[in-house]
């Protein structure tokens, strides 16, 4: 039942919510004793979003471009006839929740929680963001460079305002998050109502139930079988094909309880790190092909340490026991909600095996290397580039986050290579800003070539494209050649 919300249309979502009492919901609590008022039903919008643009006004139409979490999704605005405005991504942060984490960690609910906004966002026909104004202007947006956002939704195409339903709302009512944060808002008294309600019905955050979905035990395995897609067989001695991703696909008893993913334990050593609000590294190991002993292959995996300290995570060399959930983002497998503390360890946290100043070597590639999967979450050198052309955001999926550049190593194959707006080092060593103008200038410039040093990705973008590009993050992995 907890998967509705992917699968039915706007209106069933509604409907079935309501009908139900799956898992993290309380049947007994939810009786005549609590408040039956239905306060999406009565909030309402009142400014007019027709002909208005979010960005610039506070209010607007947008479409629906990706899903995150509970509490966050990713919309374009519609212009006034329409049409999609792709120049700006709108990372929208939810106003007065924060529903349990489902992805740098993993908190109890936060599945359901995200399957929930999901659902909602996915099927309507009209969505609209408004900020916490009375009047046009310009939103607010949070230190992430997020937009503080009321998510109206409705199953209607050009709904009218008493069809909008306050999605945020209507998140507080499922009991999926308090009113955290309402003081200030222009619908407190509704938020601290349905907080009420929620509480006394006593559903997911507010039951006493743990929350199957999330794992517990960690699994025990190797990277060479996460990468691989395997799992030894204890009775048979065999490798068999094991998802690593979708614990559901796995063979699994009738009315058994299913995780909606594995947590694993495996070592791993170090190869790279960078901090990005947060600890986070590429990690490899080394191992013989299972059908070819004698060779061996190197695996790698990228750890995302949920915007926290994980000092571990910062020491390249370092041999570590990862312990960790396996997720998968655009393709690539990652492994995220770790946790570390040199002072109070815990079962589920990263233990260091032995601390190690050795340096990672990279495998030097050509781009013909790289249209093989098997480099896909290894740090790798690439030599001798140069681009060709060029194109600001991401494949066209997002504007003013980076560059992407169409390179060509010298033998007649190309590849991509991705980099972040900012500064980095120019040909002289002097800082340079690379922006949307100067980008194709800088690295397409005739006669030169430059090396690259970075993590080989899988992107996907919104056309279904797949490409492997390398990633660069510092300053110091790119250097051009006289």
């Amino acid at each position: 039942m907890k998967n509705l919300s992917k699968t039915l249309l706007f209106g069933a979502i509604v409907l079935a919510l309501g009908a139900c009492a799956p898992s993290g919901q309380s049947e007994s609590q939810s009786s005549g004793a609590c408040d039956t008022t239905v306060y999406s039903d009565e909030c309402h919008l009142s400014l007019d979003y027709k002909g208005h643009n979010f960005v610039t006004d506070g209010v607007g139409e947008v479409q629906y471009v990706r899903h995150i979490d509970g509490d966050t999704t990713h919309f374009y605005a519609l212009k006034a006839d329409g049409t999609v405005d792709n120049t700006e991504l709108i990372k929208a942060r939810y106003n007065c929740i924060n529903t349990p984490e489902s992805t740098g960690s993993v908190e109890d609910w936060g599945y359901d929680a995200s399957d929930y906004t999901h659902g909602f966002v996915e099927n309507a026909k009209t969505i609209v963001l408004s900020s916490n104004r009375t009047d046009y202007g310009n939103p607010e947006m949070d230190g992430n460079g997020r937009y503080l956002c009321y998510v109206w939704v409705s199953d209607k195409e050009d709904a009218s305002l008493e069809d909008l339903k306050l999605l945020n709302l209507m998140i507080v009512e499922a009991g999926f998050s308090p009113a955290q944060g309402a003081e200030d808002s222009i619908y407190a008294d509704y938020f601290y109502d349905a907080d009420r309600k929620a509480s006394c019905e006593g559903n997911y955050i507010w039951s006493n139930e743990e929350d199957p979905r999330v794992p517990t035990a960690a699994i025990s395995t190797t990277l060479q079988e996460l990468v691989e897609g395997v799992r030894l067989n204890p009775e048979t001695e065999e490798y068999e094909t094991f998802n690593w991703t979708d614990p559901s696909a796995n063979p699994h008893e009738e009315g058994e309880a299913v995780p909606s993913s594995y947590r694993v334990s495996f070592p791993c050593t170090v190869a790279y790190s960078y901090e990005d609000g947060g600890d986070n590294a590429y990690v490899y190991a080394d191992y013989s092909l299972l059908d070819d002993p004698s060779t061996t292959r190197r695996y790698g995996i990228y750890v995302f340490g949920g915007y926290k300290t994980i000092t571990p995570l910062r020491r390249p060399g370092w041999k570590l026991q990862m312990n960790g959930i396996v997720a998968s983002y655009n393709g690539n497998l990652q492994i995220t909600d770790v946790s570390y503390s040199a002072l109070y360890p815990g079962d589920d946290y990263i233990e260091v095996i032995e601390q190690s100043d050795a340096a990672y070597v990279p495998p030097v590639v050509t781009a013909a290397d790289l249209q093989d999967d098997y480099y896909v979450n290894q740090v790798v050198e690439i030599k001798n580039l140069h681009g060709l052309s060029g194109e600001w955001g991401t494949y066209g999926d997002e504007s003013g986050t980076g560059y992407t550049i169409l390179c060509e190593d010298g033998s007649g194959y190309r590849t991509y290579i991705r980099a972040y707006s900012g500064t980095i080092r120019d040909r002289n060593n002097s800082k340079v800003t690379i922006t949307a103008e100067n980008f194709e200038e800088y690295f397409c410039k005739e006669g030169e070539t430059f090396n690259v040093i970075g993590p080989a990705v899988r992107y996907v973008n919104s056309k279904g494209d797949t490409f492997i590009q390398v990633q660069i993050l510092k300053n110091e992995n790119l250097t051009f050649n006289d």
